[in-house]
């Protein structure tokens, strides 16, 4: 019953990252509707580009030191997009997948502070389900029964369960789907439900 459909890529050597995976499937033959429903890295240009002039310290985000938030302001006026942006500033001392890590902190705003409040909580100060079936219905009521941990099923009701400092890194989650929500409406121009629209699916089982 599942509605994922599967994208086969010939194996080959030069294939040897996840970037040239990407690429490639970037450059097949697709439907417009099946591949705008996909977001890259380059789709969030406009939104990092924004963050990143925004602010004019890097060094307070998840990932990133002072020579590399130096780097990125002294290349900030090349910024085209994000893909091109990273192969200007990646260097011996950071790969492309760091920077491209440390650019999503700073699009998300995921501080360094944020990061260590996460980890005096012990990195899970709740559980979020968005959707289940009836087989886990069960296992949530047991899951209420024995844990310590809010189970948040509607989270117009995540104030109230949380403690401040949770409510926090809750809200952090929410502003990450926020932004891959306007996202894909930019790209695809078409409306997507936000989290606090969107209702709690119960599916049949074998379909969740």
């Amino acid at each position: 019953g599942s509605h994922i459909k599967p994208v086969i890529l010939k194996r080959r050597d030069d294939l040897k990252c996840a970037s040239l995976i990407r690429n490639e499937y970037e450059a097949l033959p697709l439907s417009g509707q099946i591949k705008n429903e996909y977001l890259f890295s380059d789709d969030l240009s406009l939104a990092l580009h924004t963050a990143l002039l925004n602010d004019n310290d890097y060094a307070g985000y998840m990932d990133c030191d002072k020579a590399l938030s130096s780097r990125i302001k002294t290349h900030l006026n090349d910024f085209v997009s994000t893909g091109s942006f990273t192969e200007i500033i990646k260097s011996k001392n950071h790969s492309y997948t760091h920077i491209s890590r440390v650019l999503m902190h700073i699009l998300l705003h995921l501080t360094k502070d944020l990061e260590a409040l996460s980890k005096s909580l012990d990195d899970a100060p709740y559980i979020r389900v968005i959707a289940s079936n009836k087989t886990g219905e069960a296992l949530m009521s047991e899951i209420s029964r024995i844990s310590d941990l809010p189970l948040i099923t509607n989270i117009k009701s995540a104030e109230k369960l949380l403690s401040p400092d949770a409510y926090r890194l809750f809200l952090s989650d929410i502003h990450a789907s926020d932004m891959r929500r306007a996202a894909l409406t930019s790209k695809t121009k078409k409306i997507y439900a936000s989290d606090y629209s969107r209702r709690f699916t119960v599916f049949s089982d074998g379909t969740a």
